[in-house]
């Protein structure tokens, strides 16, 4: 009787022990499937250059993934001199908004975002043209699409009587794997 509940008592041992190798061995597959998208960095909207006339532009609140590349900006553009890259990282953590689409005044269909501290050139594939809001629709570039969605009007006009003023917009940037929405506003106005 000893040796039968032994064996019984062993058996199941056996069995449990393989069923942690089991459950342990799906985990593990399971955080190798999940684990490369951790790994993929954020899409964040970095600043454009603008022009000088009165472009309609996308911006919207920077968040603390804008610190990095406010950073390697102010760096890149003032080598060796940290007195001017401290003021430079100071008047940048004080602007609260990025300016990260525009079309530069109708540059010929191309439209600009910028993306984790880089200008990409984007052409129109779907949209409305001939009316307000001229920057919703769909773009794409190198390796990039981007999708500008109206969500509701802020402003009718603008400071000039601009048709258009402000909107809410939802921006949809993918890029290879990676997906973000952004909620920005289209500005029409100076």
């Amino acid at each position: 009787m000893f040796f039968s509940y032994y064996h019984r008592s062993s058996n199941r041992m056996e069995t449990a022990n393989v069923i942690v190798k089991l459950v342990s061995i799906a985990t593990i597959l399971t955080i190798g499937n999940i684990a490369p998208g951790f790994a993929q960095e954020r899409l964040v909207p970095t600043g454009i250059s603008t022009s000088d006339c009165v472009a309609p532009t996308i911006s919207t609140s920077k968040t603390t993934a804008h610190q990095r590349f406010d950073r390697q900006y102010c760096t890149k553009n003032n080598p060796g001199n940290s007195q001017k890259i401290r003021a430079c990282q100071q008047n940048s953590a004080e602007q609260k908004q990025v300016t990260f689409f525009t079309d530069r005044c109708g540059s010929k269909g191309i439209y600009f975002i910028g993306i984790n501290g880089v200008e990409y050139q984007l052409k129109r594939t779907g949209g409305n043209l001939t009316r307000p809001p001229y920057l919703t629709g769909s773009f794409v570039g190198k390796g990039i699409r981007v999708n500008v969605k109206e969500i509701r009007s802020i402003k009718k006009t603008n400071e000039d009587g601009i048709e258009g003023g402000e909107l809410e917009v939802l921006v949809t940037i993918t890029q290879g794997k990676n997906t973000e929405q952004i909620t920005g506003i289209l500005s029409y106005g100076p």
